[in-house]
Parts: C-alpha cells; structure tokens; sequence
C-alpha cells in the first residue's frame, strides 16, 4: 500500500487514471513491482516458516503474483473511477494527505 501511495504522490498521479500517463505509473508501480514485492514476501515467509521447500518458491512465487495482479487490474481502476469523487471527503484522505514520504521513512 505505501508504495502506490507514495508513487502517486510524488508523481501527482491523478486517480481517475485518465492519462496514459496515470496509467502507466499505475501498471509498472502499482501492479508490478508492488506486487512482486508482495509475492517475494509472501513465498519467503512460507519458506521461513517451513511451510514449503526451496523447490517450491518458484511455482508458489508465480501463482501469487497472478493472483495479485489479476485482482489489482479488475479492482483498482473501477474503485478510482467511481470511488473517486468520495475520497478527498473522507476522514483517512485527510490524514494520509497530511503524510510526506521520504526514502524509507515516513514523516508526519
């Protein structure tokens, strides 16, 4: 979540994803290495839990990360579309908008 977040911000990404420009930002930090980060974490905590084998990381990898972006991609867009207009009256808009990023820290 707080690479999405941050990304947006820091490229002022728009979350209607109006432009080819939002979108492309969306797809390659939202989609892909969100998502691979996730299923990186995800296999090697299976690993370290002795959930599976080594020989196993691969295939578990690799379903986790399809899984996640099929998810992302039917999700994500509509929520920004038709969610959108609702957001920047909410509660936890106002206090996340109130968050600067900085390499690996987040200040307040």
């Amino acid at each position: 979540m707080l690479i999405p977040l941050g990304v947006f911000r820091t490229f002022s990404v728009d979350l209607a994803l109006e432009s080819k420009r939002d979108w492309t930002i969306f797809l390659l930090f939202d989609v892909v290495i969100n998502n691979s980060a996730g299923a990186a974490w995800g296999a090697l905590t299976l690993i370290y839990g002795n959930v599976i084998n080594t020989s196993e990381v691969a295939g578990i990898f690799s379903a986790w990360l399809i899984g996640n972006i099929l998810v992302i991609i039917l999700i994500v867009p509509l929520a920004c579309r038709y969610i959108k207009p609702k957001i920047p009256k909410s509660k936890l808009f106002k206090i996340l908008l109130g968050i600067r990023f900085f390499p690996g820290k987040l200040l307040f």
